[in-house]
């Protein structure tokens, strides 16, 4: 009985020692923030060390801080995705470094960004925050421009709850130039591969997504364009959907353009919406109530079901405002949508729709240049095209290849 008492004794103190015992704990992977070379008045982002310093320097209340890349720059050196878009990893919160947007609710960035054509990849980030990007919120202060350009962020994982661009979540009146996203994109409201949220007369100009995009109001280019704001010379080549139980809004561009503006600018991406209540899909726009859509066409394929009504070429719903000059690609195969889905008493609905012949030959394009086939100094073209065997199937914004129509 005593040596039973023993053994018993023996093993308690074994297991009290064992529970003591430090155990291996794979520590998540970290960046170690280093400060940049501060040159005119602009910090000199040439690494990942870089980047975080950068970011936690803003979000620790010095906003209006400017920086440049003099590189390209990688955060998970390994990769971030597949190329379905999804996450290469299996276990991303242990081997995927976390990103921390620039910007906050709190702490609005207000200085001017400049990526001088380089890229960012590998960016990690996912939670259910709202303001989630590159950037997280950017805000046009009296004496400050606040402006994000000439950046591409590539092969990166954002996703939060609201408020989520590649490039930035939230741009209050700044200004998104020459940007442009590859990533996966996606959340609840407010989604976009560039932009989520443009608000309070912000612009975004010359930028493009060719990444996957998720949401409930969600679009290609912007999730939503506010009142004032401009949407110019964007396009979307990627996947954009949106899924919820009751509505949603998804736009090859833009999700939702509430008394904004959109000009210039198309989609060839696939766009598609799944809901019990609304389901708003355009070729260009979800949802348009007042504002302007311009000189915009689309290219892509709508998946859409056969008893949903809201769904147009160029745009789903359009309430009040203008529609003017933008075309679609008619589809023999199934049964054609008009250019605007279900359009209010009140709407200047100028859509059309077109062959794909009629987009690859030039004529679409004479159209969006407003029947003009050379520009003035005054009046400069803003759709070219490259015509031929070995042409563009569609116009594009950009010079090139002698491609002007």
């Amino acid at each position: 009985m005593t040596e039973k008492i023993f053994r018993f004794r023996w093993l308690i103190i074994v297991v009290m020692v064992l529970a003591f015992v430090p155990k291996t704990v794979q520590a998540e992977p970290t960046v170690t923030p280093e400060t940049p070379n501060l040159v005119n008045g602009y910090y000199q982002i040439e690494n990942e060390k870089h980047l975080y310093w950068f970011a936690n320097e803003v979000n620790s209340g010095n906003t209006s801080i400017c920086a440049v890349l003099t590189q390209n720059i990688a955060v998970n050196t390994g990769g971030v995705l597949k190329e379905d878009g999804s996450l290469i990893s299996t276990n991303p919160t242990e081997d995927l470094i976390q990103w921390t947007p620039i910007g906050n609710s709190s702490h609005n960035y207000s200085g001017t960004f400049d990526g001088q054509g380089n890229t960012i990849s590998g960016l990690y980030c996912d939670g259910e925050n709202d303001y989630v990007g590159l950037f997280g919120y950017i805000e046009k202060k009296s004496q400050n421009i606040s402006k994000i350009q000439n950046v591409g962020v590539i092969d990166s994982y954002i996703k939060g709850n609201g408020y989520v661009g590649g490039v930035c979540g939230q741009n209050f009146g700044g200004i998104i130039e020459n940007c442009y996203n590859t990533g996966t994109v996606c959340g609840n409201l407010y989604i976009g591969g560039v932009c989520g949220y443009n608000i309070g007369k912000a612009t975004i100009k010359n930028c493009y997504n060719a990444g996957f995009v998720s949401g409930t109001e969600v679009g290609g280019v912007c999730g939503r364009n506010g009142y004032g704001c401009i949407i110019e010379k964007c396009y979307n080549t990627g996947v954009v959907s949106g899924t919820n139980e009751h509505s949603v809004n998804v736009g090859g561009v833009c999700g939702d353009n509430y008394y904004g503006t959109i000009t210039n600018s198309y989609n060839t991406g696939q766009v598609s919406g799944i809901g019990n209540i609304a389901v708003n899909i355009g070729g260009v726009c979800g949802y348009k109530s007042y504002g302007t859509i311009r000189n915009c066409y689309n290219m892509g394929e709508i998946v859409y079901s056969e008893n949903n009504d809201n769904v147009g070429g160029v745009c789903g719903v359009a309430i009040y405002g203008t529609m003017a000059n933008c075309y679609y690609l008619k589809d023999e195969n199934k049964s054609q949508y008009p250019g605007i889905g279900n359009p209010y008493s009140g709407t200047e609905d100028i859509t059309e729709g077109k062959s794909a012949d009629e987009f690859a030959n030039g004529s679409v394009a004479w159209l969006l240049n407003g029947s003009m086939a050379e520009g003035t100094e005054e009046n400069p073209l803003a759709w070219y095209q490259k015509l031929g065997n070995d042409g563009n199937k569609y116009p594009v914004l950009l010079p090139k290849d002698e491609n002007t129509v």
